[in-house]
């Protein structure tokens, strides 16, 4: 998770430093604490890095901006030890000891200089100091570990402070742990920096914030781009100016997102950083987060527990730490269910109590589709049940009647057709004209083919087919029976080692609209699209795996879309399906997905924010979200029908050991790591998060992939 504080510099351009708090931590029985192996990335493009390290306290001290009054009646001295050694570069630190008076006015200050690898000094608080707050400024560019960090005020009072540790706003430090070892990277060119401009206890009152939202608002302003159609300039990290922009303005959304409540409470403040880290799939972010929030669960008030349950379920079922998510719903949520994803979430961990078909319907009144298709045994009668009860819930919500075609299997080809169709009518993209059940329902349903539409832009489609041989040709017949002739098909054979290539072949025939290509070693999908969009001669681009079936319509509707909406790229949905014709439910309680293969935009567009990244899975997410941050949300457009049948089987990318994506929400750890640091790498910058590390933390899961050559089968090499 990312969070931005104000910078105490006053004449600081970027008026915010981006901390990344995936370090969180539970150490023993103490609250959440910056620990021994804490990480903590300064995030500087303009002005000098500052923060408020702590503020004096007679019983503790607070993590982040504000002040404490400091309650005494004589003078005291107060001491300052911090560790700090250069690792790398050769960045300039100073520690500030700045004092206040009983109005927050500030008094005067002190410096520590760096000298030996720490800070180390002591000053006398007169009487008119009410408090203090001890900051450091970083400049330049480097990496700096910072080791021990202790305080000590004496006086005469019975219960000095000493040995304070540092912990996260709202919780209660551990008398035990006095260590904060971190480091801090600080990277950009930075500016000057003038003391008269430092800014006085930089808090987080309403004045401060309001303050601090009206300078980033200016900031914002001022970096708003101009038309999306002309072409970016680069910048030194060799990204595109225009994406490099946007990333700092979402950057500051974010923090903008964080309410005033979040910024003063730490409980509303876990609560949104939580739910912001499981939607932008940030899994061991959200994991650590979880840990968070479970080691402080008593100090959490009620209304912020309440709020913090659908996504801390959520984020547990993301690592398959399932133990923790039942008794988190059994001992921790203290009132009814009365939300749909809890009762899911319940359900799904074995607490639900199911007896009958009133049972599944949710306190929302939508049927609980997932839990019904999840269900072990004959459920067929249960869900023909719910059909004769409720058909408002099926003429409602169409999705309902995949239900049934699940009740059908086995039973009635004609009736699962039927309600197949019942189920594609509401999209209006054509219907099936028979139905055959056996080894792959996929291979064995068609589908109506509506007139040929010749004239239209060119496009190509790209497959790669890897021990494909049982399903290759059902997915080639699927494209070349397209509603849209104007296509040509490229075709890479990944290495296979069964009749992949002889299955193609055959399925291809004598098309002249087909390409075929092999690569001798198996490379994954990813680097064979990056080899054949370099050959491809259509004007737009989209991709299709071989194990799944394109509805006769895809083409053409996702070509008039594209045109009519004016956008760069179009995304398409499909529902997956098992082997055995039974659809797939996932937890949202939606049989329908985005289907990111589906992406088709202009060839210039791949050309600008390509190439996919060398990974065996789960490489889509990443150019679609270069395109977005780059030209902004509206660029691409998201179809709503479904338009291809996707094969969930076994061999499916997202059912492979370490990269699931599974429709209970579990992501394995490969899959995870490579969503947690490409995110991070978007929102950052590749200054920050650079690529040769990126890329070195994803080989160490096994996603890296190398490229290699492919060749046509008629010997002309790529």
């Amino acid at each position: 998770m990312l969070f931005q504080l104000p910078q105490f510099f006053e004449d600081s351009e970027e008026g915010v430093v981006t901390f990344d708090l995936s370090f969180l931590r539970r150490v023993g029985d103490a609250n959440l604490v910056a620990g021994t192996s804490a990480t903590l990335e300064f995030a500087t493009d303009v002005g000098s890095a500052g923060y408020v390290v702590e503020q004096g306290n007679n019983t503790g001290f607070q993590w982040g901006p504000g002040r404490s009054a400091l309650k005494f009646a004589r003078e005291r001295q107060l001491a300052v030890e911090l560790a700090a050694r250069i690792v790398r570069g050769n960045p300039s630190l100073t520690l500030y000891i700045i004092q206040y008076d009983s109005k927050g006015a500030r008094l005067r200050q002190a410096t520590l200089r760096h000298a030996r690898e720490r800070f180390q000094g002591a000053l006398t608080l007169a009487r008119d100091v009410a408090s203090y707050t001890v900051a450091i400024r970083l400049a330049g560019r480097g990496v700096v570990e910072f080791g021990e960090f202790r305080t000590r005020l004496d006086s005469a009072d019975p219960n000095p402070d000493s040995g304070v540790t540092v912990a996260i706003a709202g919780s209660t430090p551990d008398p035990r742990l006095s260590r904060m070892n971190l480091i801090a990277r600080v990277a950009g060119k930075v500016g000057t920096f003038d003391r008269r401009h430092l800014k006085m206890g930089a808090d987080l009152t309403r004045r401060g914030l309001r303050r601090v939202s009206s300078k980033m608002g200016a900031l914002a302003k001022r970096a708003q781009l101009g038309s999306t159609n002309v072409e970016p300039s680069a910048s030194k990290d060799g990204l595109p100016q225009a994406a490099k922009s946007r990333s700092q303005l979402r950057l500051r959304k974010l923090n903008d997102d964080l309410t005033l409540s979040g910024k003063s409470n730490a409980s509303a403040w876990l609560t949104e950083a939580l739910a912001f880290a499981v939607s932008m799939e940030c899994y061991e972010t959200a994991e650590r987060l979880t840990q968070y929030a479970l080691a402080t669960w008593p100090q959490i008030d009620p209304p912020s527990r309440q709020a913090m349950l659908v996504p801390l379920v959520e984020a547990l079922t993301s690592v398959g730490d399932l133990d923790s998510a039942r008794d988190l719903l059994e001992t921790k949520a203290h009132t009814p269910l009365r939300d749909d994803k809890l009762v899911t979430h319940a359900r799904m961990l074995g607490n639900g109590h199911e007896r009958d078909a009133a049972d599944f319907v949710l306190p929302s009144g939508r049927l609980d589709a997932f839990s019904l298709s999840r269900m072990k045994g004959d459920n067929a009668g249960l869900i023909t049940s719910l059909f004769k009860s409720r058909k408002s819930l099926f003429a409602q919500e169409p999705q309902n009647y995949l239900l049934l075609c699940n009740a059908e299997l086995e039973q009635s080809e004609a009736l699962y057709c039927k309600y197949l169709n019942k189920y594609l009518a509401r999209f209006d993209v054509g219907h099936a004209t028979s139905v055959t059940f056996g080894d792959n329902i996929l291979d064995k349903i068609r589908f109506h083919r509506g007139s040929l539409q010749s004239d239209g832009p060119r496009v190509s489609v790209i497959m790669a087919a890897y021990n494909a041989e049982k399903t290759v040709r059902y997915a080639v017949r699927s494209l070349l029976q397209q509603e849209y002739g104007n296509i040509e098909l490229l075709i890479c054979d990944d290495g296979s080692e069964d009749g992949t290539l002889a299955a193609v072949q055959t399925e291809a025939g004598e098309d002249e609209r087909v390409r075929i290509f092999r690569s001798d070693s198996n490379q994954g999908p990813y680097n064979i699209r990056n080899a054949l969009l370099k050959v491809a001669q259509g004007e737009y681009i989209t991709f299709h795996d071989a194990d799944d079936l394109a509805l006769p319509s895809r083409i053409r509707l996702q070509v008039a879309r594209l045109l009519e909406q004016k956008a760069r790229a179009v995304i398409a949905r499909w529902v997956r399906v098992r082997p055995s014709g039974e659809f797939v439910f996932f937890k949202d309680q939606s049989a329908l997905r985005n289907a990111l293969v589906s992406i088709m935009a202009p060839k210039e567009v791949f050309a600008r924010y390509g190439p996919y990244r060398s990974v065996r899975f789960g490489g889509d997410t990443e150019l679609k979200e270069r395109i977005r941050n780059s030209e902004g949300d509206s660029a691409i457009y998201q179809m709503k029908q479904p338009l291809i049948l996707g094969l969930w089987s076994d061999g499916s990318l997202t059912r492979q050991a370490g990269g699931e994506g599974l429709e209970n929400g579990y992501r394995g750890p490969a899959r995870r790591r490579l969503s947690e640091l490409t995110v991070r790498q978007r929102l950052l910058g590749a200054k920050i998060m650079p690529e040769v590390d990126v890329v070195a933390a994803i080989g160490e899961t096994g996603n890296i992939v190398e490229p290699s050559p492919i060749a046509s089968v008629s010997g002309a090499g790529i």
